[in-house]
């Protein structure tokens, strides 16, 4: 049986993120068959007992994902040096009962939008790989209208401060007063993608809102709302992050 770094294995088990994980190793929270360890190099076998906090983690963890309505003005993270709240403990204070989630990506403290979390490593790791199948839909209200040139440039792919981005396609949407609101598809999820890109065309933005992780959609899901996917769900969405 192979081994695998303890990290990995701990988030693989669904405890954790591996970054989580390394902290704890760090920290001598984890023990392997009795003994602390704190070398993140150091590899494990498959089957081995960690305890964490000396308490024994499963080895096989049922994975599940949920889809989360991301409320805006949260860190998407699990410490923030400025002391903002952050995802998880808005969800541990309203859904005590869930522990050790993983984000599939982020999304920055002024966006708001669908956000799936999991509780298996392996699954956030799959699906936040760029894919083309697996298309992010995010919908914003800008304050000026993109021009044709904008679109297409977009839609071929554009280089930014030596960042490059895929294609990304823009969907008009419709106009409200003097704010316009589009439809954006991306196959990739870069930091702070959209509101760089926005920068660079002096489009000023209102709203940013995720709509779509491939095939899962937010739809009525309301802000602040936490829904499971069903056996069904998951199969079809790590099929498309597999393609």
């Amino acid at each position: 049986m192979s081994d695998i770094r303890l990290a990995k294995l701990i988030a693989e088990r669904g405890y954790c993120s591996r970054r989580k994980a390394e902290d704890f190793i760090l920290k001598g929270r984890v023990q392997v068959e009795g003994q602390i360890h704190t070398d993140l190099g150091e590899k494990v076998s498959l089957d081995c007992e960690i305890l964490i906090d000396s308490k024994p983690l499963e080895k096989e963890m049922k994975g599940r994902i949920w889809a989360f309505h991301n409320p805006a003005n949260l860190i998407c993270s699990h410490e923030d040096p400025e002391n903002r709240q952050t995802i998880y403990a808005y969800l541990k204070n309203k859904y005590a009962s869930l522990s050790h989630l993983i984000s599939v990506g982020r999304l920055d403290y002024m966006s708001e939008g669908l956000l799936l979390l999991t509780n298996k490593g392996s699954y956030a790791h799959l699906l936040e790989k760029p894919s083309e199948s697996m298309i992010r839909a995010y919908d914003i209200k800008v304050a000026k209208e993109f021009t044709p040139s904008m679109i297409s440039a977009l839609s071929n792919g554009i280089t930014i401060d030596d960042i490059h981005y895929k294609a990304i396609k823009v969907h008009p949407l419709e106009q409200v007063g003097s704010k316009n609101w589009y439809r954006l598809k991306l196959t990739e999820g870069k930091n702070r993608e959209i509101r760089k890109i926005l920068e660079y065309f002096h489009i000023p933005l209102a709203l940013l809102k995720r709509v779509a992780y491939g095939p899962i959609k937010l739809g009525s899901l309301e802000k602040g709302a936490l829904k499971e996917l069903s056996s069904l769900e998951i199969k079809t969405l790590l099929k498309t992050g597999e393609n």
